[in-house]
């Protein structure tokens, strides 16, 4: 007999603590059982669910027990990409070919996008981005699962136009309620909530979809803890005209327009299109630490200065 447990994690957002003991107790007896009975067990969940030190209120000392009963398996992030990329995300030589025609027109509209071809190609009909910053929106959100998202997301892709990928802000749409529901995020998202309803309203009719696309994009940017850049919120949305070389100006014009719309909103540096936007105030220790950091990383060990500065 083979058993297969999925969407534990799910379950434990709608049960108490005592209703989760009750569901661990279960998984330790079947656990033990399968070590004498002719049963395969297969359980599959977050890795905070299984964590002796759990946040959910499971009791410690059960969980360990029912740890000795089941044989561990972590799946790194990288190992999960390559498993959508490789089973979900597969395509034959003709559509691969597609694909890169797609990519060099992308790329042609849009001359500083980041990703190769490689990379393009591997992810599609999602834009890479989402694979980078999976892990930093996990930490921030602990209820997204990058491949529950692609397994409910990729079958509405097979009505869109080949040129529109999923892109960033889908993740937001996916995970709003959890995001208004977070306490760490709660702060930023009404933040966002006020730029929506002040600032998009004053875009032109026909720019109002795209400055709400870029405040979601720059909202999920700020949780991972990176500033884009005008050619970064740009390429990250694949956000172009049909006219050459316009692009990257008019979505710079359009940040410009919600920067000034609401005081405040956001942490800007630098000039035209390498101005980074980020939502809200930047904290000062955290600036500070970055900017040390790029200064220590530039050091070399062998570097006879060290002496100078460093006590013996």
């Amino acid at each position: 007999i083979l058993l297969v447990i999925d969407g534990l994690s799910k379950r434990a957002g709608r049960r108490d603590s005592a209703e989760l003991n009750s569901d661990i107790e279960f998984l330790s007896f079947m656990g033990y059982s399968s070590k004498s009975a002719r049963l395969f067990l297969i359980v599959a969940a977050h890795e905070e669910f299984f964590s002796p030190k759990s946040p959910l209120g499971i009791d410690s000392t059960l969980m360990a027990q029912t740890l000795e009963n089941l044989k561990i398996e972590w799946i790194d992030r990288a190992n999960i990409k390559e498993i959508i990329v490789r089973y979900i995300f597969k395509k034959n030589p003709r559509q691969q070919e597609d694909v890169k025609k797609l990519f060099s027109f992308i790329k042609a509209k849009l001359p500083h996008f980041q990703f190769s071809e490689n990379e393009f190609c591997d992810t599609y009909p999602f834009h890479p981005l989402i694979f980078e910053l999976a892990e930093k929106i996990k930490s921030k959100i602990s209820s997204f699962s990058v491949l529950e998202f692609v397994n409910t997301t990729y079958p509405k892709a097979a009505s869109h136009r080949a040129i529109s990928l999923i892109t960033i802000d889908a993740v937001f749409d996916r995970l709003e309620y959890e995001i208004r529901n977070t306490p760490s995020s709660q702060r930023l998202y009404a933040l966002y909530s006020r730029v929506a309803e002040e600032a998009i309203p004053r875009l032109q009719d026909r720019f109002r979809l795209w400055g709400k696309m870029l405040l979601k994009a720059t909202f999920l940017f700020t949780l991972s803890d990176r500033n884009p850049t005008v050619r970064d919120l740009t390429d990250a949305l694949l956000l172009f005209e049909d006219s050459e070389g316009l692009s990257y100006n008019l979505i710079g014009m359009l940040l410009g327009q919600l920067e000034k719309a609401v005081e405040g909103a956001f942490t800007t540096t630098d000039e035209r299109l390498d101005r980074t936007y980020r939502l809200g105030s930047a904290d000062l220790q955290q600036e500070f630490d970055r900017y040390f950091s790029k200064i220590i990383a530039q050091i070399s060990d062998s570097d006879a200065r060290l002496a100078e500065i460093l006590p013996e």
